[in-house]
């Protein structure tokens, strides 16, 4: 339960390649073992092996299409949903411990697995009881799957009562266990307890019914809860018959009860059996002590081998039996019961309104069989074949999604700046704050054409400037209110103090990113502001700015073309480069891309600046960018020390009422 909780907690079940793959794993089990698997329930339980089969064919069908909702863009679909309030995230619930039932031992627990692990949860299963055989071909085989999804433990009432003490976050039980089910009920945990009995099925034959629709709800009474476990179309509870047709409909049942079975149930693997010699003496001594009682409720054929229960029988047998499992799982609301005393078979027989009947067990062998004998549930069982999770050569399984991925890939849609966990865009960066402190210098066409990648160039029609400004971007949506600092060289390159954004920008954006220790600023008692850039304590730049001045807004550069470019005015161009794995000097992806400026008025909440007469005080240091020092960043540090800085042209420190996520960056395409 540790093991499982841990695993539950690290959230790898969400991730849509472990869905896929232990979906996989759940299916092969099944459709790779399906003989012996049919053959242990029979086994175990008596019940008939078509019936078995049926079961086991719909699990796997089940799973299987689970499987195919597992991959990235059915997991997207999956985990949001649209409301009128916005959108709902859908997520696991954690750890879920899961109760199987002997009367359905592949549906209520391999279907329950395989739809909690496409919800993301880890397992904890448990065996049905009385299923020894089963769990003998099963749990070697489930134990293989990954620990982190699946685990599986054998049936006993304490064990499972240690196991909800542990408090897992949800349970899902199918049981008929009175003292797990008053457990169950108490726990704190979420819970789903699926009643004992799954059918109520209820069939009509009135004055006006057809012989045609006689026949067919013969059949399905002959079949009982035959196909589906009861929850499928076609199966039958109890029927209410006009007493005009009683023996109409009987002649009726005994003909689709012989079509079903054959002329000897007992000799058919088709027909359920009961194992359990207590639940048969159990069965017919509730039934005896009722004819003895003279209720009339039920009528018992003398020293024969068939009892039959009339209506009236029916809530006094379901209140007294309801703690028994019955092999074939025939629930008693059916109005008609069979049991040989010899072969103890329990299954829906013939239908009985008058005082007394008795009838003789046939001898002869088995002529005909039922649909879904072994001949005719081939069609049925799923194919052998296992499934695998692979990619097409080159295939973009992300395409479909519209989500931004980024590397691991394995872990689904990555969150950022452009798209929040619902894979949505954020809608309060209007609350975020952003503070700019920048210096824009004088320089030399010649030397920064040297620091351009190849294709690009200043225009030399108008003069060349550099700027550093440092950013500090405050209660971003995206990194759920913090924030953090860069330092933008334009027309270089931005470092930045976080490595979040250094990845989301350099993947997504294509912007060139580096990372440095970037601290807040200081703010001086006399106005003054410092600003500094280190990597692992050795500080490569500073910036000290002499006593700064407020002044009105209106004024703020923002608002002002300038006679040069600027990011908030003319936008940014990046070069977004990605080399190609084992082979230097050969890239991936080299191309520009192009940043707009933030449309309408820019919105300036504070403008300080210093007089042009102090602008000689303002001191901007880079150290020497040696190897030594600075092993991964000593070329872009030497490279910003070369810079030619003139005049300075402007100083601003302003503060912007808002952010953007810059999604309007996009490929310049040739």
């Amino acid at each position: 339960m540790a093991r499982a909780r841990a695993a539950a907690i690290d959230g790898r079940g969400r991730f849509p390649r472990f869905k896929e793959a232990q979906l996989a794993a759940l299916y092969n089990i099944v459709s790779g073992n399906q003989a012996s698997i049919i053959e242990a329930i029979h086994t175990d339980s008596g019940r008939p092996t078509s019936e078995i089969g049926l079961e086991l064919a719909g699990v796997a069908r089940y799973t299987q299409s689970l499987f195919k909702l597992a991959g990235f863009s059915h997991s997207v679909k999956q985990e949001q949903v649209k409301s009128t309030e916005g959108t709902i995230l859908i997520k696991p619930v954690g750890l879920v411990l899961i109760i199987s039932a002997d009367f359905a031992p592949l549906d209520s627990l391999i279907s329950p697995i395989a739809r909690a692990l496409l919800s993301g949860n880890t397992i904890v299963g448990v065996f049905p009881p009385r299923h020894s055989a089963l769990e003998a071909v099963l749990a070697p085989l489930l134990l293989s799957m990954d620990r982190g999804a699946v685990s599986i433990i054998s049936y006993s009432v304490e064990s499972i009562q240690a196991l909800i003490a542990q408090a897992p976050d949800a349970i899902f039980a199918t049981t008929r266990s009175a003292t797990l089910r008053e457990t169950i009920s108490t726990s704190p945990a979420p819970s789903t307890l699926v009643p004992r009995s799954l059918g109520l099925n209820a069939a009509v034959i009135d004055k006006i019914s057809s012989s045609q629709s006689m026949a067919t709800i013969a059949k399905a009474v002959a079949r009982g809860n035959f196909l589906g476990l009861g929850r499928g179309l076609g199966s039958v509870d109890y029927v209410l018959v006009h007493e005009e047709l009683n023996e109409e409909f009987l002649a009726a049942v005994k003909v689709a009860t012989t079509d079903m079975y054959g002329s000897d149930p007992s000799l058919s693997r088709d027909y359920g059996r009961i194992l359990d010699h207590e639940l048969y003496r159990s069965l017919v001594g509730a039934l005896r002590d009722d004819f003895a009682s003279g209720t009339g409720r039920v009528v018992l054929g003398g020293d024969v081998t068939y009892v039959f229960a009339r209506l009236d029988a029916v809530t006094y047998l379901s209140r007294e039996l309801s703690s028994t499992v019955f092999a074939s799982h025939i629930p008693f609301e059916s109005l008609v019961l069979g049991i040989s005393s010899s072969a103890h078979v329990l299954d829906a027989a013939f239908f009985e309104t008058g005082t007394k009947v008795i009838l003789k067990k046939a001898s002869e062998p088995a002529s005909t069989y039922p649909p879904f004998t072994s001949a005719g549930l081939a069609k049925h069982l799923p194919s052998e074949q296992p499934l695998h999770v692979t990619r097409a050569p080159h295939s973009n399984p992300f395409l479909s999604t519209k989500r931004i991925h980024r590397v691991p890939i394995g872990f689904g849609p990555a969150p950022g700046p452009r798209q929040g966990p619902d894979g949505q865009p954020f809608g309060t960066w209007g609350e975020s704050e952003a503070t700019t402190v920048g210096v824009t210098y004088v320089s030399e066409h010649a030397y920064l054409n040297s620091i351009l990648p190849e294709g690009y160039e200043t225009d030399p029609s108008v003069e060349a400037v550099i700027m550093f400004e440092v950013m500090e971007l405050r209660k971003l949506p995206w990194l759920n209110g913090r924030g953090y600092n860069t330092w933008g060289v334009y027309i270089a390159n931005v470092i930045s103090s976080s490595t979040d954004p250094i990845t989301t920008g350099r993947e997504e954006l294509g912007f060139c990113k580096v990372y440095a220790d970037l601290p807040d600023g200081t703010d001086h008692s006399d106005n003054s502001r410092t600003h500094t850039a280190s990597w692992f304590g050795s500080e490569f730049m500073r910036l000290d700015l002499p006593p700064l001045i407020e002044k009105d807004v209106a004024l703020a550069p923002a608002h002002h073309p300038r006679a040069w470019t600027h990011p908030t005015q003319s936008g940014i161009l990046h070069h977004r480069y990605v080399p190609t794995v084992g082979k230097p000097g050969f890239h991936d992806a080299s191309y520009t891309t192009w940043c707009p400026a933030p449309s309408g008025k820019a919105p300036v909440g504070s403008y300080h600046t210093i007089a042009p007469e102090d602008f000689f005080k303002v001191k901007l240091e880079i150290a020497v960018g040696d190897w030594a020092t600075f092993p991964t960043l000593h070329n872009v540090i030497e490279g910003l020390r070369l810079i030619p800085r003139g005049a300075i042209l402007e100083v601003a420190v302003q503060k912007f009422n808002g952010a953007s996520d810059l999604r309007l960056n996009q490929k310049v395409e040739d």
